[in-house]
């Protein structure tokens, strides 16, 4: 197991403790691009303000209903509202990320009570450490502690060779309580496309990445995989494929287990501006559906990044999967 040290570099981690070192990218803008006598400029991962950076993804998250004494799984929607991020130094020079999640939702009653549900996430935490996954070495993995539950989560190493990207990163972390039913979130997170610098006359192929947690049968599991997904900026229209080969239920060195798959993620949207989203068709050994939704990121569109989520369609409580996605053309 090797340790990582976290020195200012927002997600993409530096392979060796002390003094420097490499990993991400150069500290160079990413413009200007765009036409029409309009400059854009962009900052890369590496080199940006985590907090000044655009964040989407998804949360699978229980609420206890009282008067049914059951629990009620629903998925939310993350942004830069109710998940914010942020990076500094502390006295020794070290780096560190922390992580704030504030969400409160409001369900219909479910069947049998008379009063609706709330959902409510309310905790935060530092990243100092992170380390190599043995079995996965482009991944990382991390760990916080509370007095109610335990989390454990999962970073890339290194972007631009893991996924080819520089604009765009992604993170996922499960919040295991002592008491309760789980969470689980799953987003990307860098430098949004701005409207005026998105193609509008051509396709774009972009070569993805994948992460997530497998819900099978009430018992979880990590998983990765890859895939490829195509926008059609002239018709405004986005679809893709991602084939989550790669399971595990070794969280802290992902030992694959043979012969066991996540499925296949079908993917087809709708863009809007910088922004996509449509339904998601989960088969492979599983029958589900959901959504999935994300950003452009970066000059021009050249990077890709969002999130899904989708339930079987029998006994959906027990079986479900949440995942996030980047990539490059």
């Amino acid at each position: 197991m090797n340790k990582v040290c976290l020195l200012i570099l927002p997600i993409t981690f530096l392979i060796s403790c002390g003094g420097g070192g490499g990993g991400g990218t150069s500290g160079i803008l990413g413009g200007p691009s765009g036409g029409g006598g309009t400059t854009y400029t962009y900052s890369k991962i590496a080199d940006g303000n985590l907090a000044e950076f655009d964040l989407t993804g998804k949360a699978v998250a229980s609420a206890f209903s009282e008067e049914t004494n059951l629990y009620y799984r629903s998925q939310l929607e993350l942004t830069n509202s109710n998940l914010t991020v942020a990076d500094g130094t502390d006295s020794s020079g070290n780096g560190f990320i922390d992580f704030k999640i504030d969400i409160f939702a409001e369900g219909a009653p479910p069947s049998g009570a008379n009063n609706p549900i709330y959902w409510n996430l309310l905790y935060e935490f530092t990243v100092n450490d992170a380390f190599t996954l043995n079995n996965s070495p482009s991944h990382l993995y991390f760990q916080n502690y509370f007095n109610n539950a335990d989390l454990i989560g999962y970073l890339i190493d290194d972007t631009p060779s893991h996924a080819g990207t520089e604009y765009v990163d992604m993170a996922i972390w499960w919040m295991r309580y002592y008491q309760a039913e789980d969470d689980y979130i799953a987003f990307v997170i860098g430098d949004k496309t701005f409207a005026g610098d998105m193609p509008t006359n051509l396709s774009a192929t972009y070569n993805l990445k994948s992460m997530g947690f497998l819900m099978y049968r009430y018992n979880t599991y990590a998983y990765r995989g890859d895939g490829s997904i195509t926008a059609d900026f002239s018709n405004m229209t986005i679809s893709g494929t991602l084939n989550n080969n790669y399971v595990t239920s070794s969280f802290y060195d992902w030992s694959q287990i043979p012969g066991v798959t996540a499925g296949t993620i079908n993917m087809s949207g709708n863009i809007s501006s910088s922004t996509f989203s449509g339904d998601v068709a989960w088969s492979g050994g599983y029958d589900g559906t959901g959504t999935f939704s994300g950003y452009f990121f970066g000059p021009n569109a050249k990077e890709i990044g969002g999130s899904y989520h989708a339930a079987a369609n029998s006994e959906a409580a027990g079986n479900w999967i949440l995942g996030t996605f980047i990539g490059a053309q």
